[in-house]
C-alpha cells in the first residue's frame, strides 16, 4: 500500500512536517485523511488562538513529491469522506493523530 505524508503551512511556512506518513490505498483516501487532520489542526488554532492559522495542507508521496494542495477555502466546508475497496477498515496515523477509515467508519 502507499505511503503518504500529510504536511501543513501557514503564510507560505511550513509550520508540520509528516515524518512517518499513513498508508492508504490512493490519493483520494490521502486527500479525505488530509481535510481531516487539517479540520483538528485549524480547531487547534482556534483553541490557541494562533496569529498565523493554517492556510493549508499539501501531501507528498515517498519521494517527497508534492501531489496535491489543499487551500482552507477550498476544504473548510467540504464534506470529508474516504472511500475504500472492502469493509475492512485501514490505520492511518501520522504524528500526533491517529484516525480509523473504513467503510463502517
Amino acid at each position: 500500500m502507499p505511503r503518504f505524508f500529510i504536511n501543513f503551512r501557514n503564510a507560505n511556512k511550513i509550520i508540520e512536517k509528516d515524518e512517518i506518513g499513513i498508508d492508504v490505498p490512493g490519493p483520494k483516501q490521502a486527500r479525505a485523511a488530509a481535510v481531516i487532520s487539517a479540520r483538528e489542526k485549524l480547531a487547534e488554532n482556534a483553541k490557541g488562538a494562533a496569529r498565523t492559522p493554517l492556510e493549508a495542507v499539501f501531501v507528498t508521496d515517498e519521494r517527497g513529491q508534492k501531489l496535491m494542495t489543499l487551500h482552507a477555502k477550498h476544504w473548510i466546508t467540504e464534506r470529508a469522506s474516504c472511500e475504500v475497496e472492502s469493509a475492512d477498515t485501514t490505520d492511518i496515523s501520522s504524528p500526533g493523530r491517529k484516525r480509523r477509515f473504513g467503510a463502517n467508519s
